[in-house]
């Protein structure tokens, strides 16, 4: 920008003043540019920590209000901190009401001041206006009452950590350079031991995150969303398996025609628990952000794309809101097995992925399979010569689908030390996909 105010018609003093300044803030810049960024890799400062309930279904923390203390969830889905209408007669300074959306539905809020309660030492006077709504029906479906949500308005100030694995939650202090010239320094991840450093964009009007990430090839717009929960009724299993949601228009282009768990999936919403739709759930051979890869990705079709807490509890989930990044570890429930399962109806045995391998989850009585001797459990490793540990289930349908001699396949498993080769003599015809509007 320096460089414009040289222009030919000039004078010769215009002229030797503006190289002047254009040499004066290329030194600056050359300076700039050879300083070391500086070293923010130590820890930040711990604010606040809190228990949370292990495997919850939400995070819910403690905030007191004139003395008492109420449960509030972490939620960066919502823009503003919400206090129930229970709590209304707590609040001052009404500043009248605005209309809301939610997935239940539209909604009509009214906002006040925001009032001298707590979260630990962190007040939430920082959020200057809180909003009063109706949390009971939510807080009914749940089964466990809460007094309000804690939004983004609030959160944006910090970094927050989520130790799914721990049940953890703390609440750290920013470090952000706000020298003139940062944005010279190279860009690199200040906390590799955070894992996968992913950026974040804030929508303009709500605040509310946004990262990207690959879905089958196509890029795709992901709000990261702690409000966001399914729930699959196994208590077996740690919150839930299904990914998250995908908008329709690209659901529709990505749906995948496989078989899903037969237990009941159920979602929570404003109205209570609704059981979901299989045919409106696909999916998915490949499923990434950055570096991380996920095998066998199930997403729902909704009106918006949406990572919520299925996804984020298999990681440690580090979100440092004031410098737009989130960073992704793999947790303990980071490889857990899929809400997926194969079926080839002409073997008569199911396959499930757990981790790096695919295992026989259940072999029908009286099936090709059972009369083979597949058993419950074995880890199928070959097809004819290909190796399967690599692929996803979607890929192994394809790749099934696909052998050029289905009349004779061969299968090599694995069971405890023993390998065995193992060859099928099958119909021609191939009954494993089910069609989007059957029910299973």
């Amino acid at each position: 920008m320096v460089t414009g105010f040289i222009m030919r018609r000039l004078n010769m003093r215009k002229t030797i003043s503006s190289l002047s300044l254009v040499l004066f803030f290329g030194s600056l810049f050359v300076a700039a540019a050879q300083r070391k960024a500086p070293n923010h890799t130590s820890a930040p400062d711990v604010l606040a920590q809190f228990k949370i309930e292990k495997n919850a279904k939400e995070i819910l923390l403690p905030v007191k209000l004139e003395g008492k203390e109420y449960l509030f969830k972490l939620d960066t889905g919502c823009s503003v901190t919400l206090f129930d209408i229970s709590l209304k007669d707590k609040l001052r300074n009404s500043k009248g009401t605005v209309k809301g959306k939610t997935p239940g539905g539209p909604i009509e809020v009214e906002l006040f001041d925001a009032p001298e309660a707590f979260l630990g030492p962190l007040s939430l006077k920082d959020c200057r206006t809180v909003a009063v709504v109706h949390l009971e029906p939510i807080s009914s479906a749940l089964e466990r009452k809460r007094h309000g949500v804690i939004g983004m308005n609030f959160l944006k100030k910090y970094v927050v950590q989520i130790d799914f694995d721990k049940a953890i939650v703390t609440f750290l202090k920013s470090k952000r350079d706000r020298g003139i010239f940062s944005f010279l320094w190279p860009s690199k991840n200040k906390h590799p031991d955070w894992g996968e450093r992913v950026s974040v964009k804030y929508e303009s009007r709500s605040g509310i995150p946004h990262i990207k990430a690959k879905v089958d090839g196509t890029k795709v717009d992901f709000t990261i969303d702690t409000g966001y929960v399914h729930i699959i009724d196994r208590p077996d299993l740690p919150i839930a398996h299904s990914t998250g949601q995908l908008e329709s228009n690209i659901f529709k282009k990505l749906r995948s025609k496989i078989q899903f768990d037969p237990k009941q999936l159920t979602q929570i919403t404003g109205k209570g628990k609704a059981t979901l739709d299989f045919s409106k759930a696909a999916a998915v051979s490949r499923f990434s952000i950055g570096a991380l890869e996920y095998k066998d990705a199930v997403f729902h079709e909704s009106d918006e794309s949406v990572l919520g807490m299925p996804f984020l509890s298999r990681h440690l989930v580090t979100f440092d809101f004031p410098n737009r990044k989130i960073y992704l570890k793999k947790g303990k429930y980071f490889d857990r097995p899929s809400a997926l399962w194969l079926s080839p109806n002409d073997l008569g045995f199911v396959l499930r992925r757990s981790k790096d391998s695919i295992f026989v989850s259940s072999v029908d009585p009286n099936s090709p399979a059972y009369k083979k001797g597949i058993m419950q459990n074995d880890i199928v490793l070959k097809l004819h010569d290909k190796n399967v540990a690599s692929y996803s289930l979607t890929e192994l349908l394809l790749l099934l689908s696909s052998q050029p001699d289905r009349e004779n396949l061969v299968i090599t498993i694995k069971r405890g030390d023993d390998i065995m080769q193992l060859s099928f003599a099958l119909n021609k015809t191939y009954n494993t996909p089910v069609e989007p509007n059957e029910t299973h």
